[in-house]
């Protein structure tokens, strides 16, 4: 786990050993040692339908925290979303009423919700700091291990999070960074044109 601030926002990049397949932990945006935000998954198995089995996660959520959503759902944002008092879309709702985050159904293996196909991967969240509202999201998506002797579950897992430190504040959805092997194709390249830059100089003279 790394935490990086940013002006007044303060994001927490989320790492896994090799052996993980899916993760949802809890999230403590301050880091004050109190969760802000946490998670319950289960599955609930369909006889009728050849013992197939539907997964759920949903938000479980800490005092008087809320979540935007629509419906009975957490609202899937993409990047470059500002979160604030009045949302664009959707609404907030209190997180003690355990919105769903995503469901797969087993008997197609179809996902719905954060992380689906078309659908984004940040949930917008606002909590509170000695009694003053602060604005933050927690990014979903797929645990790239490919060491790991464990399946793909496919199943969004939390990544990362961030929040805003200055109370009131809105805060926007980051675009995602790149993964450090693609910054090293990146410098590969740049260190490879620069090159051929020097040689095509020094041809011409």
């Amino acid at each position: 786990m790394c935490s990086l601030a940013q002006a007044g926002v303060v994001r927490t990049l989320l790492t896994f050993d090799s052996n993980v397949g899916a993760s949802w932990q809890p999230v403590d945006f301050n880091n004050d040692g109190v969760t802000d935000i946490s998670f319950d998954f289960y599955g609930l198995t369909t006889f009728d339908l050849g013992g197939s089995a539907t997964f759920f996660l949903n938000v479980v959520g800490n005092g008087n925290n809320q979540v935007l959503g629509q419906g009975n759902s957490i609202l899937p944002l993409s990047a470059e979303t500002t979160i604030s008092l009045t949302p664009v879309l959707g609404s907030w709702q209190n997180a003690n009423s355990g919105p769903n985050v995503w469901t797969q159904f087993g008997s197609s293996g179809e996902l719905i919700g954060m992380g689906a196909p078309g659908a984004g991967s940040f949930m917008g969240v606002k909590f509170e700091i000695d009694s003053d509202w602060h604005y933050g999201w927690i990014r979903f998506g797929s645990i790239n291990n490919p060491d790991s002797p464990l399946p793909s579950l496919g199943w969004p897992s939390v990544l990362e999070f961030g929040y805003e430190t200055i109370a009131g504040v809105p805060i926007v959805t980051p675009v995602p960074e790149p993964q450090a092997w693609q910054l090293l194709g990146v410098a590969f390249l740049a260190i490879g044109v620069s090159r051929k830059i020097i040689h095509n100089r020094q041809t011409a003279i």
